[in-house]
């Protein structure tokens, strides 16, 4: 995957900044409408200044959550490169740029964008990286006619739409394959987990983050929410940038998921994690102790356990691999034993196998 400069960037958007300060104040005018005054989020969808500041801070740091999704799976890409790509709330082309980059033999992509001036700026920036390639742009679901299989990716978009709007346009293309990249906050993970009843119900498996595909979420209604962490390292100018704005971009939560029809089982593996991780409870002089997301096979269930990996008994390499492991890591690990602490929680003693 590419590093993107701010200056590259910056050349394809459609407002000229007349320095750092201009931009850097547009940056955190935009981030004030992401974080605290929503009701006011659609309007940088019209602003030339506020869509050319996305560009240069949250168009490349948004970037790398494609690839780390697709990371997680590397059993489904031939089945996933097959299918049709159409990016829901395109916006300047972020995901269909990173998909581009993963699968540059794809013949086309799509995209869904209400925001005329995010549009224009899209194809601007994919006809750039990618003139030989066909480029459509929608501004409705409409719009699309397609032959064949369907992949859906909701890229920072469904937490933005109503969740009704979301199943319309699942309904209308009727997809293989969902995706979904969403802010790492308990409403995002509240409202892709919304849809999970509907999806299993059409035949919908869950190939990632899940232990179990077909099963109900444990954490629905917990005050702790499913999320992954990336860490990323930038370009340059844009960690000059994450500097100027203070604000950290090299951690992301995120809430990633990967969905596809059943019947896709009978052409793709599907590599079904041990357990994954959900929270990282802390570490002691002899510990670690973390909560992860297993199946349990015997009630056709996901459930979250509270596990204890006691560093005496595993290797300093491989403990130096789970110190500096992110939330939705893999475990494959046996179990060594279980123990009540002195509060009375339940905890299960694993020996570690490898962390993915």
């Amino acid at each position: 995957m590419r590093q993107l400069s701010v200056e590259e960037l910056l050349s394809l958007a459609p407002y000229g900044f007349s320095g750092e300060h201009e931009l850097c104040k547009s940056i955190e005018d935009i981030s004030f409408k992401f974080t605290q005054n929503r009701e006011q989020l659609d309007s940088y969808l019209s602003s030339d200044k506020e869509i050319s500041a996305y560009m240069s801070f949250y168009f490349p740091t948004h970037y790398p959550k494609f690839s780390y999704l697709l990371s997680k799976v590397p059993s489904l890409h031939d089945g996933l490169k097959k299918a049709h790509f159409v990016d829901v709330g395109s916006g300047p082309g972020t995901f269909m740029l990173a998909y581009l980059d993963l699968f540059p033999l794809s013949n086309a992509v799509y995209g869904i964008e209400n925001s005329v001036k995010m549009k224009q700026v899209a194809l601007k920036v994919l006809a750039h990286y990618y003139p030989q390639k066909e480029i459509h742009i929608v501004q409705n679901k409409e719009g699309l006619l397609l032959k064949g299989p369907v992949w859906l990716n909701f890229g920072h978009s469904l937490n933005e739409m109503q969740v009704e709007i979301g199943l319309e346009i699942i309904k209308k293309l009727n997809p293989t394959w969902i995706s979904f990249l969403e802010p790492g906050t308990l409403q995002s993970f509240k409202v892709v987990n919304s849809l999970r009843s509907s999806l299993l119900q059409n035949d919908f498996k869950n190939y990632f983050p899940c232990p179990n595909s077909q099963a109900m979420c444990p954490m629905e209604g917990a005050d702790n929410w499913c999320h992954q962490n990336l860490f990323s390292h930038f370009h340059p100018e844009v960690e000059r940038l994450m500097q100027k704005v203070k604000k950290d971009r090299f951690q992301q939560n995120m809430v990633a998921h990967l969905w596809g029809k059943d019947f896709v089982s009978t052409e793709v593996s599907s590599k079904k994690s041990n357990a994954r991780v959900v929270r990282f409870s802390g570490e002691t002089k002899f510990s670690f102790e973390l909560e992860a997301c297993i199946n349990d096979e015997t009630q056709n269930s996901n459930d979250i356990v509270n596990f204890v990996i006691l560093k005496k008994k595993h290797e300093k390499k491989l403990l130096k691999k789970l110190k500096n492991s992110l939330l939705g890591m893999e475990l494959t690990y046996s179990i060594l034993g279980h123990r009540k602490t002195h509060q009375g929680v339940l905890t299960t003693e694993i020996q570690l196998i490898d962390i993915n």
